[in-house]
């Protein structure tokens, strides 16, 4: 089971079943990735304004489809003015997952907002293959409903 997924899953649970909103571009990487050229790739953009990074860890067990221990670091990056765009870069054991998103719990986003994140996304991403070398500047937005 991937973080990603889970973490979704756990706040659509939290939040009364509202559904999530919004946009995203989305990769599984084999890795390693360097975190610390993710956030000189992300600090290049001018548009993705204030940042702030957080870490965090989860050790876990996994029963199916065998049984594990699973320790999973996340990397996040919050951007934009209101810093409501979240970059999200997952360390598991079977990889790394890549997300970047701008997305609300049960409240529809404005057409116009998501027109205005998308450039801003792909500039990030751009940034990202150029400075780093992994493969996400052609990841396509796909809307989260």
């Amino acid at each position: 089971m991937r973080i990603g997924t889970f973490a979704i899953g756990v706040m659509v649970f939290l939040s009364g079943c509202d559904r999530l909103y919004g946009v995203q571009s989305r990769v599984s990487l084999g890795g390693p990735v360097d975190i610390s050229c993710i956030n000189a790739a992300i600090h290049s953009v001018p548009d993705a304004a204030r940042i702030t990074y957080k870490t965090d860890w989860l050790d876990s067990v996994e029963i199916l489809p065998k049984h594990r221990s699973v320790h999973t670091i996340t990397h996040v990056w919050l951007y934009g003015e209101a810093q409501s765009s979240v970059l999200q870069i997952d360390q598991t054991p079977d990889g790394w997952d890549f997300v970047n998103s701008h997305s609300r719990i049960g409240e529809a986003i404005p057409q116009t907002e998501i027109d205005h994140f998308i450039p801003t996304m792909k500039k990030v991403n751009r940034a990202i293959q150029m400075r780093c070398g992994l493969q996400v500047a052609d990841l396509p937005a796909e809307h989260i409903s």
